[in-house]
């Protein structure tokens, strides 16, 4: 039984470094970008709604690092969510706002990085090779 909860317990912290480590994937080109959104019709468990999400833990720190951003929402999806903020009740939930939003009405974002070079603060240094990360 010791073998088996090992396992278990590596294979768990394997899954969570797996969601954070896929999308930084090195290809020929040095660079990728992901479509991602939350798919419609899945049964979710909402507070008042018959609905409560399942999302784990570590998933807010995925999420806070890869999600998207209110600056790149459409205007009517942003007056959308000024709505939505207003009616939020973070005292009922743990989940963040714009998590629980994109994954009520199902909102796709891109998630992309790109290698580029930055600034040497000295003219004797190479300057520093960068890996940013953008959402749109």
């Amino acid at each position: 039984y010791i073998y088996i909860y090992i396992y278990i317990l590596v294979y768990y912290w394997d899954y969570i470094d797996a969601w954070t480590k896929m999308f930084w994937y090195q290809n020929k080109t040095n660079r990728h970008s992901w479509l991602i959104y939350f798919k419609r019709n899945v049964q979710y468990k909402f507070p008042n709604r018959n609905v409560q999400y399942k999302f784990p833990n570590w998933f807010l720190q995925w999420w806070d690092f890869c999600g998207p951003i209110e600056e790149i929402l459409p205007t009517p999806v942003e007056e959308g969510f000024k709505v939505f903020k207003s009616m939020y009740d973070s005292q009922n939930t743990w989940i963040p706002i714009d998590l629980q939003f994109f994954s009520s009405f199902s909102l796709s974002w891109i998630f992309l990085w790109q290698f580029k070079f930055g600034k040497s603060d000295h003219p004797l240094k190479p300057p520093p090779f960068q890996r940013n990360s953008y959402a749109k």
